[in-house]
């Protein structure tokens, strides 16, 4: 193991430190790299865990492997690691992070056909410890260019340290500072930068980058944000300073260390400060006035003429949530409800259905404007409260939960909760728990989200007996008049419908598709809602991407015509659009998540995947249309079987009667 390769293209660097967790899946993605021509320099920092051994149980003679007898921190072992490289190039690598295969052979490529660059780095996926997509680094997905990359590196690091590449005669000459802990990599771009030194960034998703309360990353973000940056800017500045060799960049990180430092002193007063103040910026005060006159005004007049049944919603923009909201709606019709939408919505979407229905008084603009915060819901809820027996229901809508202690304990209220964020990440029902005792009834739509509110009470000391307002309301979708009956297609039409938000992972669809093709299976993949942005470059070209459908017609019309659904999501509830294909007879086969497989039983309505690592999702995926592909007589009888399902568990009169008797409006 400690013998190294010779004259190796690159050397991949990885200090470690206690990192046992993760370690084993960081060096399998290095070693499993499509590029082989390389060095694996491993330098062990005094780890006091298993990290060694899991180290040396890799019998691959590409590792070198060097130890600390003690933790010498970061600085010393990053500038020891440049010292022993001995590749032309030099990579970064974690111990917690995962490489995607063609990392390197990328890198290289670029750094052979660009000689004026110094740095080549890529973007990030961020993942939680379970290895689920778990958000983005705007900063690094924002920019792509040197130009966008030197506008935002100031006040944001927008180069993730462990997908660089550079070469190694330049980046000796940029050591880490221990004076700037646990921002040595930035130090480093700033000094770069000021020097002129070009850094370039592929427009590619390489590395998946790991957030886990023992990261470093985690760990510098639990201070305050404005006051480290502040420390981290002034302390560059400082050192610049001293050389006598200032120029225009240096004096914007400067400049960007004084706001910080401003910002620091704001937040410290209030700690939704800086929040609010950049919610006012985007906000015309006459036109949230005017909101707010209209909002007294309509809700006076619904109240004279007896409506007593008031929603919160968030949005009325296209989505599967915002569609269930108008259906709740409508199920009350006859009550003249009104609907309060409490964000601003990214389009039209369901606007004009809520209309149909309800009264809409849309207060987005005044719930964001910290002049009128608080005074809506001290008078929203003294006007509510002049209703006889006032109904509140919410969902999804923060506003909702902060304004429920306004009202009298006696009120009505309830909300629903269509799915469950990953344990340890903010959500809507975090949100919820400071008023669980004031809400009377809490609707989920699986019974999986019974034991989600299980979980969560138990983890915030909540008393078990609130779970017994816990309910359980289905969804409902369109249904046939009878089952359908699919016939065999020469070609199998595997469809995806959705939104393209990060849990939705529409990137393993693009791979499923372009592996499908691989090996030859005669498939159309269509997409109805993503943009070609959504998918790699390379899996753009297999699949056909139609918009989102906003109109009903067309979306019956795919659903019709497809075979299969796929669904590759990191978390869900229980998405409508498995509903809808399943009404119409479309197979579904869906990642293992939320409560799905309380609908989707294995080999009878569908398939379930409970891979959990992306390529063994993407393999699992391709392997069962392959197989139903085969044996077409069992994909009709799954079709078959699924249309009988939903005809018997989707039904719009359970979904209506259901929410009435919630209401109170039947007995």
């Amino acid at each position: 193991m400690d013998t190294p390769l010779k004259s190796p293209r690159v050397t991949v660097f990885m200090p470690v430190y206690n990192a046992e967790k993760y370690l084993a899946k960081a060096i399998e993605s290095i070693l499993n790299q499509t590029f082989r021509d390389f060095e694996f320099l491993i330098i062990n920092d005094g780890s006091t865990d298993g990290s060694d051994a899991i180290i040396r149980s890799f019998n691959d003679d590409r590792i070198r492997l060097y130890t600390h007898d003690k933790n010498a921190g970061l600085a010393v072992t990053v500038n020891e690691g440049l010292d022993l490289t001995r590749g032309a190039y030099m990579a970064r690598m974690d111990a917690d992070d995962i490489s995607l295969p063609s990392r390197l052979e990328k890198e290289v490529n670029f750094l052979d056909t660009h000689p004026d660059v110094a740095v080549v780095a890529a973007h990030v996926l961020m993942i939680n410890p379970q290895g689920r997509a778990a958000g983005i680094m705007a900063e690094d997905l924002s920019t792509n260019s040197y130009e966008q990359i030197i506008a935002v590196l100031p006040n944001e690091n927008c180069i993730p340290n462990p997908t660089i590449m550079g070469r190694i005669e330049i980046l000796r000459n940029y050591k880490a500072r221990q004076s700037q802990i646990r921002a040595e990599d930035w130090d480093i771009w700033w000094r770069m930068v000021s020097a002129k030194v070009q850094i370039a960034k592929l427009d590619e998703t390489l590395v998946h980058y790991r957030i886990h309360p023992e990261s470093e990353t985690f760990k510098l973000n639990r201070e305050n944000i404005y006051l480290k940056k502040f420390r981290l800017q002034s302390g560059f500045f400082w050192g610049k300073l001293k050389t006598f060799s200032i120029n225009a960049f240096d004096f914007r990180i400067l400049c960007h260390a004084f706001l910080n430092f401003l910002k620091y002193i704001f937040s410290s007063i209030h700690p939704d400060a800086i929040g609010r103040l950049k919610k006012i910026r985007s906000i015309n005060i006459f036109r949230a006035w005017k909101q707010y006159r209209t909002m007294i005004r309509e809700t006076k007049e619904a109240i004279k003429k007896g409506t007593r049944l008031f929603f919160f919603f968030p949005y009325y923009q296209i989505g599967g949530a915002e569609k269930v909201h108008t259906q709740i709606v409508q199920a009350c019709a006859a009550q003249k409800p009104m609907v309060f939408i409490t964000e601003q919505s990214k389009d039209a979407g369901y606007l004009e259905t809520f209309c149909r229905s309800s009264i809409v008084i849309d207060i987005s603009l005044i719930a964001a404007y910290p002049i009128f915060h608080s005074r809506v819901k001290s008078r929203l809820a003294k006007i509510l409260t002049r209703s006889k027996n006032p109904v509140l229901f919410g969902c999804n809508s923060y506003f909702y939960y902060e304004l429920l202690p306004y009202f009298p304990a006696e009120t009505s209220c309830s909300d629903l909760m269509h799915g469950f964020s990953h344990p340890g990440e903010p959500g809507p029902e975090l949100a919820s728990l400071s008023v669980a005792k004031l809400l009377k009834k809490r609707v989920v739509i699986t019974q999986h989200g019974k034991e989600e509110f299980r979980r969560i009470y138990a983890q915030h000391g909540l008393p078990e007996a609130l779970l017994e307002r816990v309910t359980c309301i289905p969804n409902y979708t369109w249904l046939p008049e009878k089952n359908i009956e699919k016939g065999p297609h020469s070609k199998l039409k595997i469809i995806y419908v959705g939104r393209d938000t990060l849990e939705k992972r529409v990137y393993l669809i693009g791979a499923i598709a372009s592996r499908v093709h691989q090996r030859g299976i005669q498939a159309e993949f269509i997409l109805a809602g993503p943009d070609a942005d959504s998918l790699r470059k390379e899996d753009v070209s297999g699949c056909t991407m139609l918009g989102m459908l906003k109109e009903e017609g067309p979306l019956k019309e795919l659903y019709r015509s497809a075979d299969i659904l796929l669904l590759t999501s990191s978390r869900e509830g229980f998405p409508l659009v498995i509903m809808e294909a399943m009404a119409l007879g479309v197979v579904c086969i869906s990642t293992n998540v939320g409560g799905i497989s309380e609908h989707i039983q294995q080999g009878n309505t569908g398939f379930l995947v409970s891979e959990t690592e992306e390529e063994a999702i993407v393999e699992r995926f391709t392997s069962l249309i392959s197989d139903l592909n085969k044996n077409r007589k069992l994909l009709e009888e799954l079709s078959a079987n699924s249309s009988a399902y939903a005809r018997s568990h989707f039904s719009k009169e359970q979904f209506d009667l259901g929410y009435r008797r919630l209401f109170g409006f039947y007995s």
